[in-house]
């Protein structure tokens, strides 16, 4: 636990420096706990140097409002991992130059693998910055208030899962052949994309479920923002709300096996790739320029229920 010496050396939270240094857990889960924040000293939090390791099977939990992980260090072994804040409303930054007071680096990020899920944030965090990075564990982001997709989030190896009360994206989430669940409204700030196949290598993707409704952060849709949904040949595309009812997008692209839930869409664009049969007649589907109609594709050549 993090203990505040009173000195001019400030809150020293958890600091593993030394190369080798490592803490091990065959079945035990680990508990770390940073300093508490104190107000004028510095205050360390957790720090992972270079050539250290946190390996465990259980559950590993790491509490703190400030973080260092070396590129070089390790966290890992088969369990779980969560890291979460002391202090209801931290901010969380995750990538080089994410805004956050708990901030992880894409080095850092690098040093998280092997693990069974990775859980960033509580149900009580701040706003999260996403910048790019790349995991290599599924992926839970947590938080009370908003994700902020600034840059490609890519996931090699896992899903991503996000639990906000609404999800800004500027940039694409990839996965490859693992779901992408949003658990929150979408704003869409730039183009952007949700995709399962990771740009194709993963043809068969997996499946997309969005809970909240989509809209444009533009209010001018000319030129975009364009949105598109990429769940594979196999895939479902489960949508739960609307898209562009508050704020039309200027086009909307949809390929999967499925589309489940099938909302009020408005887009000046809007295409559809299904890889099977697919009941569509609880789709509206609205043209916001009179120059463009729907248009709707089988990759399989199936039969699409008007």
């Amino acid at each position: 636990a993090g203990v505040a010496d009173g000195t001019e050396n400030g809150n020293r939270g958890v600091s593993m420096q030394d190369a080798g240094t490592a803490v091990t857990s065959a079945r035990a889960d680990v508990t770390i706990l940073g300093a508490i924040p104190v107000s004028g000293v510095q205050n360390t939090g957790v720090e992972l140097g270079a050539g250290t390791a946190i390996s465990g099977n259980g559950a590993t939990l790491i509490t703190t409002d400030t973080i260092s992980i070396s590129g070089a260090a390790m966290i890992g072994g088969g369990g779980t991992l969560a890291i979460r804040s002391i202090s209801a409303g931290t901010s969380i930054g995750l990538g080089d130059g994410a805004a956050g007071r708990l901030s992880i680096n894409s080095a850092g990020i690098g040093a998280i693998s092997g693990l069974s899920h990775v859980t960033i944030g509580s149900a009580d965090a701040g706003n999260v910055e996403i910048r790019a990075s790349t995991w290599r564990a599924p992926l839970t982001i947590l938080t009370l208030g908003e994700i902020v997709v600034s840059d490609q989030l890519t996931n090699l190896v896992g899903s991503v899962t996000f639990e906000a009360a609404n999800t800004i994206l500027a940039a694409s989430i990839l996965t490859a052949g693992q779901e992408i669940i949003i658990h929150s409204p979408i704003t869409l700030s730039a183009n952007a994309a949700l995709d399962s196949t990771r740009g194709g290598s993963v043809l068969n993707g997996a499946h997309i479920t969005i809970s909240g409704a989509i809209n444009s952060a533009l209010a001018d849709n000319s030129s975009g923002p364009d949105f598109t949904i990429n769940a594979g040949l196999a895939g479902d595309v489960t949508l739960q709300g609307a898209i562009g009812q508050t704020a039309a997008l200027h086009a909307v692209s949809v390929t999967g096996a499925r589309l489940i839930g099938v909302p009020g869409i408005s887009t000046r664009t809007f295409q559809l790739t299904a890889g099977g049969v697919m009941n569509l007649s609880n789709l509206s589907a609205t043209s916001s320029s009179r120059k463009h109609r729907p248009l709707f594709r089988s990759m399989a050549q199936a039969a699409m229920t008007p």
